[in-house]
């Protein structure tokens, strides 16, 4: 909603806006990282166009504010569901959001516009230093924060079937249920 409104501002008089809008927004709003915030809890961040519309404003304009960088990450993963985590990683450079932490994954994950895990969960494994001892707990503790998202419940199915495959059958490789 804030980014339509960002490319359709009129003044009052009913003329359009002439010149840089984005500077006319920024200089209404102090920064971009305020509007990007309104994405975190907006369907629209999963569109194409919305990404696109918002990768173009943090490439200008980047933000320290820990909400306007998860919804740069979500429209980064949520924009390439079936990406393998070397292209993932590359577009995250390019938006300059490397190094992505296990808390910032743990938060995608938790977002209920996610519904592809396994690329993001093969990207944690790669990029994020979570290795086979620690993914276990990971898991663990991504699907105890699933249970106030109603939204979240195959994530929780996927991760407990992991978790106990690994407890009842210790012989069997419990490759990544995803």
């Amino acid at each position: 909603m804030t980014l339509y409104l960002l490319w359709t501002y009129q003044f009052p008089s009913g003329r359009p806006c002439q010149g840089n809008i984005v500077q006319h927004y920024l200089s209404r709003h102090h920064s971009v990282a305020f509007g990007l915030q309104s994405f975190i809890r907006v369907h629209a961040v999963t569109t194409a166009s919305t990404a696109a519309s918002l990768r173009y404003l943090w490439k200008d304009y980047p933000s320290r504010n820990s909400i306007a960088r998860l919804v740069m990450l979500l429209t980064v993963f949520i924009g390439c569901p079936k990406a393998a985590p070397d292209t993932l990683h590359t577009n995250l450079e390019c938006l300059n959001l490397t190094p992505v932490s296990s808390e910032q994954i743990a938060r995608v994950l938790l977002s209920p516009f996610v519904d592809e895990y396994s690329p993001i969960l093969r990207y944690a494994r790669i990029h994020c230093g979570i290795g086979d001892d620690m993914f276990s707990s990971f898991l663990a503790d991504v699907a105890v924060r699933c249970l106030v998202v109603s939204s979240k419940v195959l994530f929780r199915y996927l991760c407990i079937r992991r978790c106990l495959t690994r407890v009842l059958c210790p012989g069997k490789d419990a490759a990544l249920l995803v």
